[in-house]
């Protein structure tokens, strides 16, 4: 079983390590899938999704239900899922205690900040009292506040300038990592 959001459909059913953003290096493998593997011969399996999200689709777990919320801008199919009844917001690649990359080829600025706005509401409106993050350590509310809103700050001309040259030497720096996928 395979789920997507509607956004990266083709993506994946392709295998496009282009917009899957394969980009591996050896020192990130804890352990090699077999003797002899490599990162940079690592590529995306092309696989038909068995369910395509949408927003406010709603995962049933059993004791939880999940609510899928469309948040572009780390690339144009990410998602979050909110535990409405916890509180809790698992926030994937959307919000994380780090640098927010917004540099991928389908990185949007724009859509990022729509998503931080978003995320500001449900922190407003006390839907969120805990984040799961893809990456680093969980936290609360308040600096899910924090995140969005110096995002959404730093987000002005400078930012989108210095992005776009960022997008485009990563974009070429995956194009011939991966010229076999169908850019």
């Amino acid at each position: 079983m395979s789920a997507t959001d509607w956004a990266e459909v083709d993506a994946l059913a392709n295998g496009d390590n282009f917009e899957t953003v394969t980009w591996l290096s050896d020192s990130e493998i804890v352990r090699d899938p077999s003797p002899g593997w490599r990162a940079r011969q690592y590529k995306v399996k092309a696989v038909q999704p068995t369910h395509i999200l949408q927003e406010g689709d709603v995962i049933n777990l059993g004791d939880r239900q999940l609510t899928v919320l469309h948040m572009p801008g780390h690339s144009r199919g990410s998602i979050c899922l909110h535990d409405k009844e916890r509180k809790m917001l698992f926030s994937g690649d959307v919000a994380y205690d780090g640098a927010m990359i917004d540099w991928l080829p389908y990185s949007r600025v724009s859509d990022y900040v729509r998503s931080c706005r978003r995320l500001l509401e449900l922190v407003d409106g006390e839907e969120v009292e805990q984040v799961l993050p893809g990456h680093f350590h969980t936290f609360g509310a308040k600096r899910l506040h924090h995140i969005a809103s110096n995002y959404i700050s730093g987000a002005g001309a400078c930012h989108r300038f210095s992005t776009c040259a960022v997008k485009s030497i990563a974009s070429l720096a995956l194009r011939a990592s991966n010229s076999s996928s169908a850019c």
